[in-house]
C-alpha cells in the first residue's frame, strides 16, 4: 500500500459490519458465529444505505435496537481512536464513484 495509507476493509478493525449481498444485508456476526456466512440477515437495501448504517452505527442512532449483534459493533468502534486516521488515505475495495464507509471514516477522523 502506498505510504501515509491505511486499510479500512474487511476483516480489519475498520471494516463495515455491513455486508451487502444483492439487495440484502447481513450484520457480520463472524466474531461470535465464526461459521455463520455471510452473518445474521439485517435488511433489504443497497450500497448506500450499507453506508448509512455505518453512519448511523458510529454515531449511536442504532442504539435503539435490542440487538447482541449491533451492541457487539457500537462497542467496538467506540473502543477505536478513529482520530488515528486524520489525514490519512483510506484504502477500501468499494468503486472509486461510489459511496464507501472509508467517507464516514474520513468525515469523523478529519472533524
Amino acid at each position: 500500500m502506498p505510504e501515509n495509507t491505511v486499510s479500512v476493509t474487511r476483516p480489519g478493525k475498520y471494516g463495515n459490519p455491513f455486508i451487502l449481498l444483492g439487495d440484502q444485508i447481513y450484520l457480520n456476526v463472524k466474531y461470535r458465529r465464526p461459521n455463520l456466512y455471510p452473518g445474521a440477515f439485517f435488511s433489504i437495501g443497497d450500497q448506500e444505505y450499507c453506508v448509512e448504517l455505518f453512519r448511523m452505527l458510529l454515531s449511536g442512532d442504532l442504539d435503539g435496537l435490542n440487538d447482541p449483534y449491533i451492541h457487539y459493533w457500537e462497542n467496538h468502534f467506540k473502543e477505536l481512536d478513529l482520530s488515528v486516521l486524520k489525514g490519512k488515505n483510506l484504502a477500501c475495495f468499494c468503486s472509486l464513484d461510489k459511496h464507501c464507509h472509508a467517507d464516514v471514516l474520513l468525515e469523523i477522523a478529519n472533524k
